[in-house]
Formats: structure tokens, C-alpha cells, sequence
């Protein structure tokens, strides 16, 4: 009882956040396309409106507006000094006239004006705080301001060989500049322009027809509709009772968190009794959390969003039904709230199934690139699908390159499954893809120190993956189980027969050879417990813990409490020889528990027949079942069947008959 009062407040409490993140804005319910006919009911202005202009009009609009921003320029009145001062320090043979009226003709020119070549057919120029526009002809490049000031001096002074005293003088034939580019001035000019460029296109007032039942949707009429669209959907509140629209949030509310529970009930209801329905629920919330956000404030962007990254983070967590499933509700906001809808959900339904199946193979480091490039493909092929069958519409490039964006962010946002995987105490298959590595320094030290337990793990981890990929299980969570389920025999290797029979040692050198059965069975059952410390001494997560307590449940040492029966002892001590475990939940667990009973009893099986196989599989479940080992599993009877029937085949393979090859008398010359 209290497990469902638990699972009811967190469904409760994500359903509350859903409302409280729900858009309060009304929703624009008429769907139309250009070149389409209007269907709907004739359509009025119920307030009035402005027209806005597209974004190609505006980008066209700002471009001409900065065709006719015109160059700023400002006078360097420091210039104009230098170059004065160098004019009166010219050697003009002590002619003081000479001197004078080059002055005078300078300042003349200055006056006008001295620029460098440049485009631009008027210029607006500054003197001290007054600015006018002047037309470039009637200003002087520096060889024209030169030529001309040296004709003026010498038509003022015919008398005086002013010519022959200018040149002797050394005088420059190319003045400095004085009028000078305002860089500063300029920009702020076009960004002026810019700014200045209307983003709306006229106005429709209140009560005008907008559009008419069976009046085709023109490109400038889509564009008065697209206007009345954002105006609506951005500033038109919802027009009943205020509780009224909180109590239908409330519903649609419950009706999503209850299709995820459904979702989950259906494909795996184990999840609710842990922590990984904390961090489902964490997934839809913020899938809808950003579906609601952009929609909302940047409807241009959603295809930038990488919706796919939920299915990624549920992946790294859960088998493939579930995972499906609950992406398919994490998408339904996008189904309901956003504009074309039922477009978007398609497409992201089938880019994040797409990104599911390319990162099943391309997971590790740089390879995570590629599964976004198909993921990137997948995206643009489902738009181009409907853009083709005018039910999208927008600028192609710009929506690829949100997608390429969306397609990236999967990959940049995906290693937060650390953090999550930190916080909720989860593991991720890259977690446990490490644990199996046979590179991993616990298992490399089972390997030298109990190398026949380990060899038993390999086996067990081969028999129980094939088994669980046959039901659906998780393959590689019970993998990574097997690896560990006997890890706590490395205390104590000589203990296990496994180990011992590779040791070569005479019968009265073993380790059983005179211990009771009871001091045996405890030493055997120690490495349960001594699994569990070396577990955690190695920070090997909590599911594993959980194979190593259940690959044995509380099943009894059933070869030394027949020896201890046999010797005259009672069954009220059975306890004594029984495992101190738990019996297996889990369906890879109850996997584990059959496929480490059969590979360890197998190696003194005498059978060759699959009939033999058979018989013996079956006997080694029965007796785990009557011993109520599956009880509280959730492993279903067809699921059972199907996991004995890959275990006998197994069986069937590793035990094969071989030929027996002839031994040949071999004549040495």
C-alpha cells in the first residue's frame, strides 16, 4: 500500500508541474496553406491587428535601407595645422608676399575640404558639431588640392617667378587629407537604417473580413493570416473562467501522466518500486518543460531542439520496449500544444526511433558523431517528406541547419547521463559495458586468482546473454551480472571445486577432506557475503550487489546437507545449510540463479541426447521452483519455457559428440 501511495503522489506531482508550465495563451485552430482553399468559416478581425512583413520583405528592406546610408566623414582640424605649418616652413628666397598668399590659397582649399578617392557620390561630413551633406566632386583629392593651390599662388603673382621659388622650395605635389572616414559615425548610421526598417506592412482593423469561406489562400493573404496567427496565440488570453481553464489543465494533465503509467505498467511495472520512475518522470517533465518554453517564447526554433536526446537518455537505462514507449509519451505535449503538430511528432517520432538504432552501434567516443549525422539525415529526409506535400513551410536551409544543431546537441547533452546516473543511483549500459570489459582490473584479478571460477562466469555470462535476448531481456545488465555473481570466491578459491580440481591434488590435499559437512557448507555459502563486501570495497553498483544475493536465493548446499542428513542430522537444522540471500525478482536475475545452477552441474552431467538435456534442465528448475525460488519473480511461464529451451540447446552445443580420430602408427626413416 504505501508503494502505490508513492507511485500516485510522484505521478501527482508531475502532473501539477505540467499545469503549472502549461501554456495560458489561446490556441489558433485553423490550419491552412498558400495556394489552398479556405474551408473554415468566414473569418473577422475581432481586434485590430498590424501586418506583419516576412522575413525575406524585412532582410530585403534592410539591405536597401543600407544602400542609401551615406558615408560619414569629419574634419581633422589637427591635419589641417600640420599641413599649414609645413607650407610656412618652405625656403621661398625671403619673399614674404610669396609666403603670405600661399597661406591664404591653402586655408581656401583646406576650407573646401581634402579627401582620399572613394565611393560614395555625397558624404556627410562634420565640422566641430554641425554635420551637412556634401557632394564628393566638391571636394579635392590631395593631387588635385596641390595642383590647384600652386596655379592659384602663381595667378596671383605674375610678377614673381612664383613657379621656379615653389618648385626650389621642394614643394609637395600631394597635400595631406583633413577630411577623414568616420568608422564609428558610419555604423551607427546603417545601424541606425537598420533599426528604422518597419517589421509590419499596414494594418487590418477590427471587424475588416480577413478571409472568406472558399477564398484561396494567397501568398499575401497567408501573410495577413500568419499575422493574425502570432497576434492571437501571443496576446489573446484565454476567454473563459479562470478556473475553468486550470481545471482543464488539470485533466489533460492527468490524462498524460497517466498514459506514462500505462506505458510503463505495461512494458515493465518493476520500474515503480526504484528510483529509475523518479528519473522517467524527471524525462517527460523536462521534455515537456522545453516543448512548452520554445513553442511558447521561440516557435521559429523548434526544430532545434533535440527532442531525440530524451530517447537517448531513457536508452542508457531501459530495455527497448519501454524506452519506445514512454518517448512516444514524452512527445505527446509536442502532438498537442505545438503549431503543425502532428507533423513535428512524426518527425521526431521517427528521427529519435532512427537515433535509438544507430547509437546501439555507434555509442563509443568520436562514433556518437556519426549516430547524430544519420540521426541528422533521418531528420531532414521526414521534412522533405512533408515540406513536398505542402504540410511544412519555411525556408529549407534554415530548418536543416536548426536539425544539423538538434542532431549535435544529442551528442553534447548526452554524457549528462553521468550526472543522472550519480543522482538516482542508476547504471547506464556504458557502465555496465565497462564492468564486462575483460580488461577490468577486478575481473583480470578473479581471473588470476580463481581461474576456474572465472572460466565458470564466462560460460554462465554466454548461456544467460543468449537467454535473455530470447525473451527480451536485458542482455547486458545480466552479463555484467554473471561476471560478478562469484566474485566473493576469490577469498577463498581452494574452497570451490572449480578451482581446486585445477590444482591436481591428491584426494586427502583437498579442502573438504575432513571438515563436517556443516563447517563445508558454511565455508561455501561464506562467499555470498564475501561477494556483497568485495562489491562494494570495488564501488560495483547496487543491481550487481543484486545478482550476487539472488544467484542462489535461499536454496540450501544441497550436496553437504545430504552428507550432514546421511550422518544422522536433523532437519531442523537445515537452516545451518541454507543460503542467506534472496530468492530472484528480476527476470535477468531468475536468468542468472537457472543458467549458473545448469553450467555448474553440467560438468558432471553424463547425458548426449537432447532428450537427456531436456530432462535434466528440467529437473534443476523444478527443484528451484519447489523450493519457491520464483514465487515473487516476475518471469512469466511462457518466458520460463523459452529461457529452458535456450539452455538446453546450449547445452546440446557445449556438450556435443565429437569424432573420435583414429590413433595412426607413424614410421620415422
Amino acid at each position: 500500500m504505501k508503494r502505490k501511495l508513492k507511485i500516485v503522489l510522484a505521478l501527482a506531482m508531475a502532473a501539477a508541474m505540467l499545469v503549472v508550465i502549461m501554456p495560458r495563451n489561446a490556441n489558433f485552430s485553423y490550419q491552412y496553406s498558400k495556394g489552398a482553399v479556405w474551408t473554415h468559416e468566414t473569418l473577422v478581425a475581432p481586434f485590430d491587428f498590424p501586418i506583419l512583413k516576412t522575413a525575406d520583405r524585412i532582410s530585403a528592406d534592410k539591405e536597401e535601407a543600407l544602400l542609401q546610408v551615406i558615408p560619414h566623414y569629419y574634419i581633422d582640424t589637427d591635419a589641417q595645422r600640420r599641413a599649414l605649418r609645413e607650407l610656412g616652413s618652405l625656403h621661398l628666397g625671403g619673399d614674404t608676399l610669396l609666403r603670405s598668399v600661399l597661406i591664404e590659397e591653402a586655408v581656401k582649399i583646406y576650407d573646401k575640404g581634402v579627401l582620399q578617392e572613394g565611393e560614395g557620390d555625397v558624404l556627410c561630413v562634420r565640422r566641430g558639431n554641425r554635420e551637412e551633406k556634401v557632394p564628393r566632386s566638391e571636394l579635392y583629392t590631395p593631387k588635385v588640392a596641390a595642383n590647384a593651390l600652386f596655379d592659384n599662388v602663381c595667378a596671383r603673382l605674375p610678377r614673381i617667378p612664383a613657379d621656379s621659388l615653389l618648385v626650389a622650395s621642394g614643394f609637395s605635389w600631394l597635400l595631406p587629407v583633413n577630411v577623414v572616414y568616420d568608422r564609428q559615425a558610419t555604423e551607427r548610421a546603417r545601424a541606425d537604417a537598420v533599426a528604422s526598417v518597419a517589421t509590419t506592412s499596414g494594418y487590418v482593423h477590427s471587424g475588416e473580413i480577413i478571409v472568406s469561406t472558399g477564398e484561396l489562400v494567397t501568398e499575401e493573404l497567408e501573410q495577413v493570416l500568419d499575422s493574425y496567427k502570432v497576434e492571437y496565440e501571443n496576446n489573446v488570453s484565454y476567454s473563459g473562467p479562470i478556473a475553468w481553464q486550470w481545471a482543464g489543465n488539470s485533466i489533460i494533465a492527468l490524462l498524460l501522466v497517466t498514459i506514462l503509467f500505462f506505458a510503463i505498467y505495461y512494458t515493465n511495472p518493476l520500474v515503480f518500486g526504484d528510483s529509475r520512475f523518479t528519473y522517467l518522470l524527471l524525462v517527460f517533465v523536462m521534455t515537456a518543460l522545453v516543448t512548452f518554453a520554445v513553442q511558447q517564447h521561440y516557435p521559429r526554433y523548434i526544430f532545434a531542439v533535440p527532442f531525440m536526446l530524451s530517447a537517448l537518455y531513457l536508452q542508457a537505462f531501459f530495455s527497448e520496449k519501454l524506452i519506445f514507449a514512454v518517448y512516444m509519451v514524452c512527445l505527446l505535449p509536442l502532438l498537442l500544444f505545438a503549431r503543425s503538430g502532428v507533423v513535428l511528432f512524426v518527425i521526431y517520432l521517427f528521427a529519435g526511433a532512427v537515433s535509438l538504432l544507430s547509437f546501439r552501434y555507434y555509442n563509443r567516443k568520436w562514433k556518437q558523431f556519426i549516430s547524430a549525422i544519420i540521426t541528422f539525415i533521418a531528420l531532414s529526409v521526414s521534412y522533405v517528406g512533408f515540406w513536398l506535400s505542402d504540410l511544412v513551410e519555411g525556408v529549407m536551409w534554415q530548418v536543416f541547419l536548426q536539425f544539423f544543431f538538434s542532431s549535435m546537441a544529442s551528442v553534447m547533452f548526452y554524457p549528462l547521463i553521468y550526472l543522472f546516473e550519480k543522482i538516482f543511483n542508476l547504471v547506464s549500459n556504458s557502465r555496465l559495458r565497462d564492468l564486462v570489459d575483460s580488461s577490468n582490473s577486478l575481473l583480470r584479478q578473479l581471473e588470476r586468482e580463481a581461474p576456474g571460477t572465472y572460466h565458470h562466469s564466462v560460460q554462465v555470462r554466454h548461456m544467460a546473454s543468449a537467454a535473455a535476448r530470447a525473451i527480451g531481456a536485458n542482455s547486458l545488465l545480466v552479463s555484467a551480472g554473471a561476471m560478478y555473481h562469484d566474485i566473493g570466491k576469490m577469498r577463498n578459491p581452494e574452497c570451490f571445486i572449480e578451482n581446486e580440481s585445477l590444482l591436481g591434488r591428491e584426494p586427502e590435499q583437498k579442502y573438504h577432506y575432513g571438515l563436517s559437512p556443516r563447517q563445508s557448507s558454511r565455508d561455501i555459502i561464506r562467499h555470498v557475503a564475501d561477494g556483497v563486501a568485495i562489491a562494494k570495497e570495488h564501488s560495483l553498483p547496487q543491481v550487481i550487489i543484486d545478482f550476487i544475493l539472488t544467484h542462489h536465493g535461499t536454496t540450501v548446499t544441497r550436496y553437504f546437507y545430504s552428507q550432514f542428513l546421511k550422518n544422522g542430522g536433523s532437519e531442523s537444522e537445515r537452516v545451518e545449510f541454507t543460503y542467506p540471500g534472496v530468492p530472484p525478482k528480476t527476470k535477468e536475475q531468475v536468468i542468472l540463479m537457472l543458467c549458473d545452477t545448469v553450467e555448474a552441474a553440467s560438468r558432471t552431467m553424463k547425458a548426449s541426447t537432447p532428450e537427456e538435456y531436456s530432462a535434466f534442465v528440467e529437473e534443476l528448475v523444478g527443484e528451484k521452483a519447489a523450493e519457491g525460488q520464483f514465487a515473487q519473480s516476475e518471469i512469466s511461464i511462457k518466458d520460463m519455457d523459452t529461457v529452458k529451451t535456450v539452455i538446453k540447446s546450449w547445452l546440446s552445443r557445449e556438450n556435443h559428440d565429437r569424432v573420435v580420430y583414429p590413433k595412426n602408427k607413424i614410421k620415422f626413416l
